[in-house]
């Protein structure tokens, strides 16, 4: 049911002695057909050598933060629906296992339904004896609670 698809590579780096080059392949699902703003992957691990690889970064990705509680925070301003891309890094690292578990943060605050596909037909007032039709509004918005790529 998750609107994102994650996998993920890890190697050590064929040019730099203890850095991994880390890929990460994002793919909306092709179920959910909304755009997914504000994604965050967290990687669990502190460093300040850390780089993104422009020639695999078709989403656009940039390093949002970096620190100790956190980790390495990489942020994607916005995938649109049917889309797959691929974000690689690479990074000081003591071991590959030292990459896991990443979490990932999404939201969407212009859904146009919900997640479910469950909406609102009619509000009828309990005030009134006919039962009368009252104007709405929906709002739709998507986040994820916890999403982890272990």
């Amino acid at each position: 049911l998750a609107p994102l698809r994650i996998s993920s590579w890890v190697s050590p780096s064929a040019t730099d002695q203890g850095l991994f080059d880390v890929t990460f392949e994002l793919e909306t699902a092709e179920n959910y057909t909304e755009d997914l703003d504000n994604v965050r992957v967290a990687i669990p691990i502190y460093t300040e050598n850390v780089r993104i690889n422009e020639d695999f970064n078709d989403l656009g990705a940039t390093i949002g933060s970096i620190d100790d509680e956190n980790g390495i925070i990489i942020k994607i301003a916005t995938i649109k629906a049917g889309t797959t891309g691929a974000v690689s890094l690479t990074l000081e690292a003591e071991y590959e296992d030292a990459f896991f578990p990443v979490s990932v943060a999404i939201s969407n605050y212009r859904a146009h339904e919900s997640f479910t596909g469950m909406g609102v037909g009619q509000v009828t007032s309990s005030q009134e004896e006919d039962g009368a039709q009252l104007p709405f509004d929906i709002t739709a918005s998507l986040k994820s609670e916890e999403y982890s790529v272990v």
